[in-house]
C-alpha cells in the first residue's frame, strides 16, 4: 500500500471543462473505472504452481484474489476495520450509481459529508 498523496484529475469526454469537475457524468465515469479496478481477479493458485520448486506457498498466494475480497475471492487491500482503507469521493455517494443524481442532489450529499463530525 502507498502512503504518497494521490492527485487525480478528471476531464470530460465531451464539452469543455467547467468550475465543476463533479458533475453526474464526471463521477459515474469514475465509477465505471473503479467498478473495473475493483474486479481485477489475480489467480494465486498459478503463482503457487509457477512457484512450487522455490516452496509451497499455497496459505499465503493460493485462490482467487480481488483488491477488496468480493465474491469469495481473498482482498488484498489493507483494512480499516472490516472496510478496505480507501479514499474517494465515491464513497460520498455509497459507491453507487443510483445516488449520484442531480447536480443539486450532488451538493447536498457533498455538503452533508462536509458537514459530517470528524473523529479528531
Amino acid at each position: 500500500s502507498s502512503t504518497q498523496a494521490t492527485f487525480m484529475v478528471a476531464m470530460p469526454k465531451e464539452g469543455e471543462p467547467g468550475p465543476n469537475v463533479l458533475t453526474k457524468a464526471n463521477l459515474l465515469a469514475m465509477l465505471d473505472l473503479h467498478s473495473k479496478m475493483m474486479a481485477i481477479a489475480v489467480d494465486g493458485d498459478a503463482i503457487v504452481k509457477d512457484s512450487k520448486d522455490i516452496a509451497d506457498y499455497s496459505d499465503e498466494y493460493g485462490g482467487q484474489w480481488t483488491y477488496d475480497g468480493h465474491g469469495g475471492t481473498r482482498a488484498k487491500c489493507s483494512k480499516w476495520g472490516a472496510a478496505c482503507a480507501m479514499q474517494s469521493v465515491l464513497a460520498i455517494f455509497d459507491y453507487d450509481a443510483a445516488n449520484m443524481g442531480t447536480e443539486a442532489e450532488i451538493l447536498d450529499r457533498i455538503n452533508k459529508w462536509d458537514a459530517a463530525p470528524r473523529e479528531a
